[in-house]
C-alpha cells in the first residue's frame, strides 16, 4: 500500500509542475500581444549574454567531470559510506515481494521444478496428485471456476516463499484458497481471527481481519460432518515438494570447477595447493583439499564461504554500476534473499552474552571457532593483510579474476574481502548447507525450510488401526535426513515433506489480503541437541525433544571421604571395573572420574547411545554409586524386592576380583534396580544444578513456581524488543536447559505392575467370545481355498495359549492332516501375485527386495505390514490377520519387546541375555535400513513403516510362525496354529504331487503321533528353550532338545593358538564359536576349541584342557548361582519372568552336569561328595541327594 501511495504522489507532483509551467508561459489568448518581426538591440545583447553564460557553465562541468574521473580511486574510500547507503537505497527499492519473485523465477528459469499440489475442498476427500499443473509464481492457487470445464472443487498450489518474522526471515509456505480450509464447527470462530495477521509484515500482501462472527461460505467453508480422524492431508508424508538441479547446488566441487579446472576462464594459479596448505595447517588430521578424501564440515564451510564472497562482490558491484561492461553474478537473485546480517551463532557472542549463556564448554568452543576463522583468513597476525598464505589474499585474487581487468583492484570496496564478510558467509554455509553422504550441498530454497520437531507431530498422528495403539505414544524411530532430501543420479536434489500437512485452521499461520491462507511448512533437522543449533544455525528451538542438559561428573560421584581406607579401596575397585568394561581407557593409570553426561527431559542419557545392551554412561554411574555411595537408601524402598545394598556391593566386588568381564557387567552395572538408581542420581544432580542457579530449589520442586524461569523469560522479551539477537539466543538456551533440569528434578518413578500380564490374560479370557467370532470368520476363509486335505480346525485353548489346532477326525502316525496349494500360503511368489492385483507400487517394491534376500524375510515383512496396517479389513487375508496376536499381545510375551532392565534382571549370567540383545539389535538395524527406503515409506506410509511397534510385530510374526520347505520361508494360515511340544518326530512339511493331478504340488504335513478326534494336534519344533523363548515367546518344560547356550569365547591374538594361523584355521570353523551344552558331544566340541585356542594336543582330554574347560564352566555356574540367589525373593507371577527364571535354572543344571560328568574325575568327585553310584544321565544327576538339595530352592521341587 505504501508503494501505491508514493506512486500517486509522484504523478500528482508531475501534473502540478506541468500545470505551473503552462500558466507561466501561456498567458490568456485575449491579452496576447502581437509578435514583431524585427529584433530590438536590447534583446540581441540579452541573448548573447545568455549564450556566454551557458558556454562557461559547460566548460566548468567538463572540467569537473574530468577531475572526478581522475580522482575516482582516491575519493572512492572517502565516499564508501555514501556508496553503501546508495546501495542500500537501491536494494531497498526492491520490495520483498519483488525479491521473492525474482528468486523463484530464477529457480524455474534454471531448471528448478516445483511439484504441483492438487487438493479438493473440505466437502470432498483431499487428494494429492503428481500430475503436472499450473500455479502462480508466488505459489497461490489457480482459478478453480468451472468455465474451462474443470471441477470447481479442485485447486492446485505449490510451495513458495513467505516471510515469517518470528523465524527471522523467509520460510517455506503453501498458499491455500480460503474456501478450501476445513473448519470444525465445534471450534470457536475467534480462533480464525486470532490466526490472522499473526506473522505477515509484507505490505504488498496485507492480511485482513474478518468481522467477528462472519462465517460466510465465501470466506470460511464449513467442514462436512466428518470427524478430525477422517481428515486427509493436503500434503502427504514423503510427497515431493521441489527439485533443484545440480547446476544450482553449491559444493566444494563447484569451487574447484571454477577456480582450479584448467579449462575454466577464472582459474586462479595454485589455488588448490595454497588452500590445501592453509587448511592442513589448522586441521592437521584433515584432508585439506585432497580429492581422494571427504573434507571436514568446517573446512567445507570455509571454501564455500570464499566462493559466495566473490559472487556477492560481483553482484553488488553490478548493482552499483561500478565500471563498464560489468556482468551480474549468476547467483544474484539467490544472494538477495540470503541474510544480509551476521547469523547470530555461538562464535559471534560477546563477553556479556557468554556470561549470560553460563556454559564454559560452549563458550570455549565459540571463542575457539572465531579465533580459528581469524587465523585462517587473516593469518596469525591481524596485520598480515596481503600475505599470500592467508585465505584473504586468495579471495582477493578470486575476486579480481572473476571481475576481470575492467575493474581495478582499487575500485573494489574493502567490504568484499573483509573478515566480517567472510565470517557472515561461513555462518550462512554452516547453518544452511545440507550434508548428504558427507558432502555439504548449499541448495537454494531447500535451506529456507524452518525447523519444527516432527516427534510431537508423529505422536499425535491418528493411527489407521486404533486397536494396534498399544501405548499412549507410538514408538517412532528417527528417520535419516536423506530420506527427505534425495540425491539423484544426476546430482539433483529432491526435497520431500517429512510430515503430513492438513488444510485446517490449526495449520494456518495467517491469511493474505487476497484471501489465501498461508500454511507454514516445516522440517525436522534430525535428532540433535540444541547446542548444535546454537553453534551452527544461530537459533535455539523452544521445542526440541532431543535437547539435553549437561550434568558435570562432579555431581555423578558420591563425595569422597578423605582418609577413609574403605572408600579408597572401593575407588580402586571402581577404577578396575571401569577399565575392564572399557568404560574408561583400559591403559589409564590414574582415575580421573567418569565423564559428564547430557540428560534429556525423559531422563535418557545421550551418551548411552542406541546400541541394545550397551549403556556406557548409565553403567558408569551405576558402578560408581554402588561402590562409593554408602549412604544410599536400600533399593527395597523403591518398590521391588532386592537384596540389601551391602549384598549387592559384595557381589560386585567378588565379580571384580574374579576378572570375569560378563560377571562384572551384570553384578556391578546391571544389578537389579540399577536403572532406578541412575535416575535417582540424575534427579539429585539436577536439583544441585538448580540450587546453584537459584536458591529457591525447594519452591521449584515442591510447588512448581519458578521465579528464576520467570526472570529469564522477562529478560528474553526485553532482549528481543531491543534487537539483541545473541543475548536473546543465550537466554533462550538457558531457559531450555532449565526446563530440562526442572523436569528431571520433578520426575517420579512409575511403579511396575508385575501382574499386568496376568491382567492381560484375564482380559484375553474375558474376550474369548470375540475370539470365537474371529475363528468362525477364519474357518469360512479357509474353506474358500478348497484344501485337498484338511483334518484340523482352530479352537480357543485357554490358559493364556490363545488358539490351537484340533483334529476333526482320528489321525494315525504318518497321516496327512493338511495339504495346501500355493494360493493358500503367503510366500514370496504369493505375495508378488497378490500385490500385482492390488498395488503395482507394492509389487515393484517387493520385487526389489526379492532380489536381495534368499529367504524372502523382507518381502514377507513388507507384505504383512501392507496387508495388516495399510489395507486392513480390505485385505483378502484379513480373516487370518485378524486372528493373529495383536501388537499389545506380543508386547506381553515376545522378547523382541522386552526392556533391557528385565532381561538383565532375570537372565543375568545366562548367555541367552546377549543372544536376545543381538536379536533386538538386528531387528532395530533392519528397521532403520528399510525405513530409509523412500519408496517403501511411500507405499506403506510413515505411520506404518516408522512405527517401531508395528515393524517389530511383523518381525515377531515371521520369526515365530514361518514354516519352511524347499529352502523358502512361508506363512501358512491354519498350519501355523499347531502348537509345539517335545514329543514325536521333528516337524516337516514337504511338497507332494496331488493324486488327482500329478502336475500340481501341494505342501503336505503328516501327523507325528496318533491323535483322537477333538484332541489338540502338536508338532515337535526340535529347538532348545532359548530359541523357542527368543523367537516364539515360550519354553517347554519337558524339552529333549534343550541345552545351555555358551557364547563369548574367542581366540585372542595373545593366545598361544593364535601364533600358528594355518593350524588354527585347519582346526576351527570359527574363532568365535557358539556351543549348546547338553550331552557329551557338545562338551567334546568345547574341549576341541580350547585345545586349538591354547595350542594343546589335538586329541585326548588331558589334564590341561580339562582345567580350561573347568574354568569356563565354573565361571558360568558362579554367574547363574548368584542370579538365582538374587531373584529368589522375587515374587513376580508374570509368565515371561517365570520363563526367564526357568532358563537360568536349566542352564545351571546343564553346566553343572557337564562339569561333573565329563570334565572332572568322577571317582574323585564321588569320594569327595559321597555320591552313591555313577551318574549316567541328566535326570539321574538331578535326582542325586546332594544336587537335589542344592536345586530345591531354585526349582521349587515338592
Amino acid at each position: 500500500m505504501k508503494k501505491k501511495t508514493k506512486s500517486r504522489k509522484a504523478d500528482a507532483s508531475r501534473t502540478h509542475a506541468t500545470k505551473h509551467k503552462g500558466e507561466t508561459n501561456l498567458p490568456p489568448a485575449s491579452s496576447s500581444p502581437q509578435v514583431s518581426s524585427s529584433w530590438p538591440v536590447t534583446e540581441i545583447v540579452f541573448l548573447a549574454a545568455v549564450l556566454i553564460v551557458i558556454s562557461i557553465v559547460a566548460v566548468i562541468f567538463k572540467i569537473s567531470v574530468l577531475t572526478n574521473h581522475q580522482s575516482l580511486s582516491d575519493s572512492f574510500e572517502e565516499t564508501n559510506g555514501i556508496n553503501k547507503q546508495k546501495l542500500q537505497n537501491r536494494i531497498s527499492r526492491k520490495s520483498k515481494r519483488e525479491k521473492r519473485e525474482a528468486f523463484l523465477n530464477w529457480l524455474q528459469r534454471n531448471g528448478g521444478v516445483f511439484h504441483p499440489i492438487d487438493f479438493e475442498s473440505p466437502s470432498k476427500n483431499f487428494k494429492n496428485s503428481s500430475e503436472n499443473g499450473d500455479s502462480n509464481i508466488d505459489g497461490s492457487s489457480t482459478d478453480t471456476e468451472d468455465n474451462d470445464g474443470r471441477d470447481s472443487s479442485l485447486s492446485t498450489s505449490r510451495v513458495t516463499l513467505e516471510e515469517f518474522p518470528s523465524f527471522g526471515g523467509w520460510g517455506l509456505a503453501l498458499f491455500v484458497p480460503r474456501n478450501f480450509i476445513s473448519i470444525d464447527n465445534s471450534q470457536n470462530q475467534n480462533q480464525s481471527n486470532q490466526n490472522e495477521c499473526r506473522n505477515s509484515v509484507d505490505k504488498d500482501f496485507q492480511c485482513i481481519n474478518e468481522p467477528s462472527g462472519d462465517t460466510s461460505p465465501s470466506i470460511l467453508q464449513p467442514a462436512s460432518s466428518s470427524t478430525s480422524n477422517e481428515k486427509n492431508p493436503i500434503i502427504h508424508h514423503l510427497d515431493p515438494l521441489f527439485t533443484i538441479p545440480t547446476s544450482m547446488i553449491l559444493s566444494v566441487q563447484s569451487v574447484l570447477d571454477t577456480y582450479v579446472d584448467s579449462t575454466s576462464p577464472f582459474r586462479v594459479p595454485n589455488f588448490e595447493i595454497r588452500v590445501h596448505r592453509i587448511l592442513t595447517n589448522s586441521f592437521p588430521s584433515g584432508p585439506g583439499l585432497d580429492p581422494r578424501r571427504i573434507m571436514g564440515l568446517v573446512e567445507q564451510d570455509i571454501v564455500l564461504g570464499m566462493y559466495l564472497m566473490v559472487e556477492e562482490c560481483q553482484h553488488h558491484l553490478y548493482e552499483k554500476h561500478v565500471g563498464s561492461g560489468g556482468k551480474d553474478s549468476y547467483w544474484g537473485p539467490y544472494l538477495d534473499v540470503l541474510p544480509q546480517y551476521l547469523i547470530p551463532r555461538l562464535d559471534t557472542f560477546s563477553d556479556e552474552e557468554y556470561a549470560v549463556l553460563g556454559d564454559t564448554m560452549l563458550e570455549a568452543e565459540g571463542r575457539r571457532s572465531k579465533r580459528l576463522l581469524e587465523i585462517l583468513y587473516l593469518g596469525t597476525k591481524s596485520g598480515s593483510d596481503g600475505d599470500e598464505n592467508t585465505l584473504q589474499s586468495i579471495v582477493r585474487e578470486m575476486i579480481q579474476t572473476k571481475l576481470g581487468s575492467s575493474i581495478r583492484p582499487s575500485d573494489i570496496p574493502s567490504s568484499c574481502f573483509s573478515f566480517e564478510t567472510f565470517h557472515r558467509f561461513v555462518a550462512i554455509i554452516s547453518s544452511r548447507a545440507m550434508v548428504l553422504k558427507g558432502v555439504k550441498h548449499l541448495t537454494p530454497l531447500a535451506e529456507m525450510i524452518n525447523y519444527k520437531s516432527k516427534e510431537t507431530y508423529l505422536h499425535e498422528m491418528d493411527p489407521k488401526n486404533d486397536d494396534e495403539r498399544c501405548d499412549t505414544k507410538a514408538k517412532w524411530i528417527p528417520t535419516p535426513f536423506d530420506l527427505y532430501h534425495t540425491l539423484s543420479d544426476d546430482n539433483s536434489i529432491t526435497v520431500r515433506s517429512d510430515r503430513d500437512v492438513f488444510a485446517d485452521v490449526s495449520s494456518i499461520d495467517h491469511f493474505k489480503a487476497d484471501g489465501n491462507a498461508v500454511i507454514h511448512l516445516y522440517e525436522d533437522y534430525g535428532p540433535v541437541d540444541s547446542s548444535l543449533f546454537l553453534q551452527a544455525h544461530g537459533f535455539v528451538p523452544d521445542e526440541n525433544p532431543h535437547h539435553c542438559a549437561i550434568v558435570p561428573k562432579s555431581l555423578l560421584l558420591p563425595n569422597e571421604k578423605s582418609g577413609d581406607s574403605s572408600h579408597q579401596k572401593n575407588a580402586r575397585h571402581l577404577f578396575q571395573a571401569l577399565k575392564t568394561l572399557k568404560l574408561v581407557y583400559p591403559g589409564a593409570e590414574v582415575f580421573d572420574g567418569i565423564e559428564d553426561v547430557c540428560v534429556k527431559q525423559n531422563l535418557e542419557i545421550t551418551e548411552d547411545g542406541s546400541t541394545v545392551g550397551r549403556k556406557r554412561a548409565s553403567d558408569s554411574i551405576a558402578i560408581a554409586t554402588l561402590l562409593l555411595d554408602d549412604n544410599a537408601v536400600a533399593l527395597e524402598t523403591e518398590g521391588d524386592s532386592f537384596p540389601s545394598w551391602s549384598v549387592l556391593k559384595q557381589y560386585c566386588i567378588n565379580a571384580i576380583n574374579s576378572g570375569d568381564v560378563e560377571r562384572i557387567e551384570i553384578r556391578c552395572a546391571r544389578y537389579p534396580g540399577s536403572d532406578k538408581l541412575v535416575r535417582r542420581v540424575l534427579r539429585k544432580a539436577a536439583r544441585a544444578l538448580i540450587r546453584e542457579d537459584d536458591s529457591g530449589i525447594e519452591m521449584v520442586i515442591d510447588s512448581g513456581n519458578d521465579s528464576k524461569m520467570d526472570q529469564l523469560r522477562s529478560q528474553l522479551l526485553e532482549a528481543r524488543e531491543h534487537g539483541k539477537e545473541q543475548l536473546a539466543i543465550a537466554l533462550q538456551f538457558r531457559i531450555e536447559e532449565r526446563k530440562i533440569l526442572v523436569s528431571v528434578a520433578n520426575s517420579r518413578e512409575i511403579p511396575h505392575d508385575d501382574n499386568r500380564l496376568d491382567q492381560s490374560m484375564m482380559h484375553l479370557r474375558s474376550n474369548e467370545t470375540e475370539l470365537d467370532e474371529s475363528i468362525l470368520e477364519f474357518k469360512a476363509f479357509v474353506e474358500t481355498f478348497g484344501l485337498p486335505v484338511n483334518k484340523i480346525e482352530p479352537k480357543v485353548v485357554g490358559n493364556g495359549i490363545r488358539i490351537g489346532a484340533f483334529a476333526t477326525e482320528f489321525l494315525n502316525v504318518g497321516d496327512a492332516y493338511i495339504s495346501l496349494p500355493p494360493t493358500a500360503v503367503i510366500g514370496v511368489d504369493t505375495a508378488l501375485a497378490h500385490a500385482s492385483k492390488t498395488s503395482p507400487d507394492l509389487e515393484f517394491l517387493l520385487r526389489q527386495y526379492s532380489k536381495q534376500q534368499r529367504d524372502g524375510f523382507n518381502v514377507l515383512l513388507l507384505f504383512l505390514l501392507h496387508e495388516r496396517f495399510v489395507l486392513g479389513k480390505k485385505s483378502v487375508w484379513w480373516p487370518y490377520l485378524n486372528l493373529l496376536p495383536k501388537v499389545s499381545d506380543l508386547r506381553d510375551f515376545h522378547p523382541l519387546f522386552f526392556s533391557e532392565q528385565e532381561i538383565d534382571k532375570y537372565l543375568a549370567g545366562s548367555d541367552v541375555r546377549k543372544y536376545i540383545y543381538r536379536y533386538q539389535q538386528g531387528a532395530s538395524e533392519r528397521h532403520k535400513a528399510i525405513a530409509s527406503d523412500i519408496f517403501a515409506a511411500q507405499v506403506l506410509g510413515g505411520d506404518v513403516l516408522l512405527d517401531k511397534n508395528k515393524f517389530y510385530w511383523a518381525c515377531a510374526i515371521l520369526d515365530g510362525r514361518s514354516i519352511w520347505w524347499e529352502g523358502e520361508r512361508h506363512i501358512v494360515p491354519l498350519l501355523d496354529l499347531v502348537n509345539a511340544d517335545g514329543n514325536g518326530k521333528v516337524h516337516e512339511t514337504y511338497l507332494e504331487a496331488l493324486d488327482s493331478d500329478p502336475s500340481q504340488k501341494v505342501a503336505v504335513t503328516r501327523a507325528s503321533r496318533a491323535v483322537n478326534p477333538g484332541e489338540q494336534v502338536f508338532e515337535n519344533y526340535a529347538q532348545p528353550n532359548y530359541v523357542l523363548f527368543t523367537h516364539h515367546g515360550f519354553i517347554l518344560e519337558d524339552n529333549p532338545d534343550d541345552c545351555a547356550l555358551l557364547e563369548g569365547l574367542f581366540v585372542h591374538r595373545n593366545d598361544p593358538g593364535a601364533a600358528d594361523v594355518h593350524r588354527l584355521r585347519s582346526l576351527l570353523r570359527s574363532t568365535t564359536p557358539t556351543f549348546c551344552i547338553r550331552a557329551e558331544e557338545s562338551v567334546l566340541q568345547l574341549g576341541h576349541f580350547l585345545r586349538a585356542k591354547y595350542a594343546l594336543p589335538t586329541n585326548g582330554m588331558d589334564g590341561e584342557v580339562r582345567q580350561h574347560m573347568s574354568n569356563v564352566l565354573t565361571e558360568r555356574i558362579a554367574r547363574l548361582t548368584e542370579t538365582l540367589d538374587i531373584i529368589a525373593s522375587d515374587d513376580s507371577t508374570m509368565a515371561r519372568h517365570q520363563f526367564m527364571r526357568r532358563i537360568v535354572q536349566r542352564d545351571l543344571m546343564h553346566f553343572q552336569y557337564a562339569l561333573h560328568h565329563f570334565v572332572k574325575d568322577l571317582k574323585t568327585i564321588q569320594q569327595k561328595d559321597n555320591i552313591c553310584g555313577p551318574i549316567e544321565t541328566l535326570s539321574d544327576w538331578i535326582t542325586t541327594p546332594i544336587i537335589f538339595a542344592t536345586l530345591t530352592v531354585w526349582l521349587n521341587i515338592d
